[in-house]
């Protein structure tokens, strides 16, 4: 089972490097085990084949360690995942975790701790049950100053983030809140490329790009970051825009009529009447 590979993982000292490959596409319906990430240790949980490869100058097959392939899988883990940093306070090489190509019917949570990074890859945290949306996806709770976490190419419910982490990037990925919160992480830097989010987003700084934000984007510290070739709400308090979308729109319809151009979003009411 997957709890027997985690206990497995779990029983390896620091500075280990693992990898748990679910070599089907199977539910696993189980009560997941807290992921430990000691210091130094890295650990990945893929969706991958580990195919019997001929021997030379023999009938058999074997399999090559390290030698997966990542193909045409989908595997199903239904239940949450729970991940402890165990790297002491103040060690600078905490652990990393990757998870790619899973399917997950349940939540991710970091528990407080010391961990450097967790990555989501081609992964899904479905973001409703049959009826509703799901409170949270993905929730950091406190003491992981020094964690990154990075979605690509990822769906996934709202994300959570309780304090300052090193920072949150979400790349080619879709947060999906519900038309409620997608991202509510106020005091973490962001970065947000090609992606979209539905519902609110808060965070400290944000750089963004070529992205679609939903609903209203509110950021702490507006005189750093840029949002680039994007669309977001017009009253959004979020740092300055370039090509943004619906600025563009409004600027263009202001020129036609030889209105004065946007340039703040308190602005937009005052346009609208003229239009």
């Amino acid at each position: 089972t997957i709890s027997e590979a985690i206990n497995q993982w779990n029983a390896r000292p620091p500075g280990s490097f693992g990898v748990i490959a679910m070599i089907d596409s199977q539910t696993y319906a189980e009560d997941f085990p807290t992921i430990n990430i000691p210091e130094g240790s890295q650990l990945l949980i893929v969706a991958a084949d580990w195919p019997l490869v001929p021997i030379p100058d023999s009938p058999l097959l074997q399999r090559q360690l390290g030698d997966l392939a990542p193909e045409f899988l989908r595997p199903h883990l239904h239940g949450d995942l729970t991940i402890a940093g165990t790297a002491p306070d103040g060690n600078d090489s905490p652990g990393e975790l990757f998870l790619n190509g899973l399917w997950i019917e349940g939540s991710l949570t970091v528990q407080p701790g010391n961990v450097n990074r967790v990555q989501l890859d081609h992964c899904t945290l479905v973001p409703f049950t049959t009826i509703e949306p799901v409170p949270r996806s993905l929730a950091v709770q406190t003491d992981n100053s020094l964690l990154t976490v990075q979605l690509d190419h990822t769906i996934t419910g709202p994300v959570t983030i309780a304090e300052t982490i090193e920072d949150l990037r979400v790349v080619t990925s879709l947060v999906d809140g519900g038309g409620d919160v997608a991202i509510a992480a106020p005091d973490t830097p962001t970065y947000i490329q090609t992606s979209t989010l539905l519902g609110t987003t808060t965070v400290r700084s944000l750089e963004a790009s070529n992205s679609i934000f939903t609903h209203t984007v509110t950021v702490q510290r507006r005189q750093v970051g840029c949002v680039r070739f994007s669309s977001l709400p017009l009253n959004s308090p979020a740092p300055r825009r370039y090509q943004c979308q619906p600025n563009l729109a409004l600027a263009a319809q202001a020129k036609q009529l030889n209105l004065p151009a946007i340039e703040a979003p308190d602005q937009q009411a005052q346009i609208e009447r003229q239009l």
